[in-house]
């Protein structure tokens, strides 16, 4: 099943490395910025929940698809790795996008950016 811009929207860069916790398991983020969110985002989402990191209106397409999001993403079983890509500025904002392993073995690409106020005016699949 392909998912494709299920969430919307940009985010900002560094080039710091830290670990974060996944559902089921330890996830490896190197790099970038907001590769902690990013899991904690697709955590909720197999659980069937949109999450509070997302901006309105990107919750509010999460909302309309969350069903066969939480599906898909539960069928490739926990997050075992993020690995950071690359960062550019798209519209005078940074976006990171990142390459998701899960516990299946299958990899998704994703795109995170626009944080403002906490949330996120970017999160999308550019891949199944």
């Amino acid at each position: 099943m392909r998912i494709h811009q299920i969430l919307c929207g940009a985010a900002a860069a560094s080039l710091l490395a830290f670990s974060v916790a996944a559902q089921d398991g330890q996830a490896t983020v190197q790099d970038g910025q907001y590769g902690q969110a990013l899991s904690q985002i697709l955590t909720e989402a197999r659980a069937g929940t949109c999450s509070d990191l997302m901006s309105a209106g990107v919750q509010l397409a999460c909302q309309r698809r969350i069903e066969s999001i939480a599906a898909t993403l539960e069928r490739f079983g926990p997050v075992q790795s993020i690995t950071f890509v690359k960062a550019e500025e798209r519209s005078g904002r940074i976006v990171e996008t990142w390459v998701v392993g899960f516990a299946e073995g299958r990899t998704m690409t994703w795109v995170i950016g626009g944080l403002h106020d906490g949330q996120f005016s970017t999160a999308f699949s550019e891949d199944a």
